[in-house]
């Protein structure tokens, strides 16, 4: 299943042949796009343990934010130095272990600022920057993004594709299960051996 491709052209014209199902779940062919980026989440730490942050606290994780972005800088700036960054230094449970990845992304799932970073339609592959929301600061790497539609007819496709094989597999190699024969839940424990 993993050696199965499609190209670009086979999946537009699945997308078509398609048009009116995936149109009547709200995908059109449009602009819209999933993103994929790495963030690496610089939160306040707060005194008060409630929540809520004084400007000083703001400032001092805007310092750390800087720090880590520099140190990224530094280096030889690539995903994969900014990956293991987010491991070190994420405080997002969600991607820390990751290095940071959300993919997918699409509008109204993350904080609006992110996505205004996220979505702006100068990003390019490599662009990094910081953005805060209320969560922190986030420091941004730009990983790529597909068109929504093509994500869903491209993994339709290679689902009807995956089924029909294994359809075929089935078909050549009949197996016979004995349902009565299977018992959920129980164990047959012998003493002494």
């Amino acid at each position: 299943l993993e050696q199965m491709t499609v190209t670009d052209a086979e999946v537009e014209a699945y997308f078509d042949e398609h048009a009116a199902e995936y149109q009547e779940n709200g995908l059109e062919k449009t602009d819209e796009r999933y993103v994929d980026v790495r963030h690496i989440l610089i939160q306040p730490e707060s005194a008060a343990g409630d929540g809520t942050y004084t400007d000083a606290e703001w400032s001092a994780a805007e310092k750390k934010a800087n720090e880590v972005l520099s140190e990224w800088l530094a280096g030889d700036h690539t995903e994969e130095s900014f990956a293991d960054l987010a491991k070190t230094y994420s405080t997002d449970p969600g991607s820390a272990s990751n290095g940071g990845l959300y993919e997918g992304v699409y509008v109204g799932q993350m904080m609006p600022e992110f996505e205004n970073w996220c979505f702006d339609a100068s990003r390019k592959v490599g662009d990094y920057g910081i953005v805060k929301t209320s969560y922190g600061y986030h420091i941004m790497y730009y990983v790529d993004s597909e068109l929504a539609w093509f994500v869903a007819a491209e993994t339709d496709m290679m689902a009807e594709k995956g089924n029909s094989f294994l359809e075929q597999i089935l078909e050549k190699n009949p197996a016979e299960i004995d349902y009565a024969a299977i018992q959920i839940g129980s164990v047959n424990v012998s003493s002494g051996s």
